[in-house]
């Protein structure tokens, strides 16, 4: 790399202006420079954020921050206003100083802002139906139990009860299904999953009971069956429960 000398007088005061645009993967590194010739010996912040508009560095779409050295960290020259001055008494045309600007664009990130607003996740603003579905849950197994208990008993239940039984379990069904339609639009997988299957599974067991209860379908005793449908839902409950964990 060659090296740079200096030519200008030595009575000429210049100052070294480096700056750089506020990016990503920037930085003094990969900025530029401008002489400042000809510099005050001594100068404010408005004096600077002048001379900076004046070579078309900044506009009124850009904000100029100026390295302290003292503090080690960057200032607004808006905000510093008149509060310090910079000495460029020293600097001259063969020893020049150095001032190190970062440029902002106000635009951009005012662009950036508006674009992450807008692509912000919009706010889950539906109710929560678990318990909702959780106590129709609830209801059918109790009801439920209270039917098998009454066979297993020698029906100590009124016949009349398998048609009110078997409209709770369809009802109850359809509304825990509902459940599950409503936990997607919040997002929950899993209560959708569990409302959905236990939901099916009742609709499909009180429809039956209706169909029997009204000589569609032909009544027929099923302990196999009824046995491999409750293992399946214990295993699907201890799986759901694992799940949750």
């Amino acid at each position: 790399m060659a090296d740079f000398t200096m030519n200008a007088d030595e009575k000429m005061r210049v100052v070294v202006v480096r700056y750089f645009l506020d990016k990503p993967s920037t930085s003094l590194k990969t900025g530029t420079c401008i002489f400042w010739k000809n510099a005050p010996a001594s100068c404010d912040a408005k004096q600077l954020d002048q001379f900076l508009k004046d070579v078309g560095i900044t506009t009124h779409l850009y904000l100029a921050q100026v390295y302290l050295e003292r503090f080690k960290a960057y200032m607004s020259l808006e905000a510093m206003g008149s509060l310090g001055h910079f000495d460029f008494s020293r600097a001259t045309g063969k020893d020049p100083m150095q001032i190190d600007i970062r440029i902002t664009d106000l635009h951009d990130e005012q662009h950036h802002a508006k674009e992450n607003q807008h692509h912000e996740p919009p706010k889950v603003v539906h109710c929560n139906m678990g318990p909702t579905g959780m106590a129709c849950f609830s209801m059918l197994i109790i009801f439920e139990t209270a039917h098998r208990v009454s066979r297993l008993a020698g029906n100590w239940v009124e016949p009349e009860w398998d048609d009110t039984w078997a409209c709770y379990a369809f009802f109850g069904g359809f509304l825990e299904l509902s459940v599950a339609m409503w936990e997607i639009t919040r997002n929950n997988i899993y209560g959708a999953t569990f409302f959905t299957v236990i939901g099916g599974s009742w609709m499909a067991r009180g429809l039956t009971m209706i169909l029997q209860q009204t000589d569609h379908m032909v009544k027929v005793d099923t302990p196999v069956g009824d046995a491999i449908s409750n293992i399946f839902y214990l295993f699907f409950t201890l799986v759901m429960f694992n799940l949750n964990r």
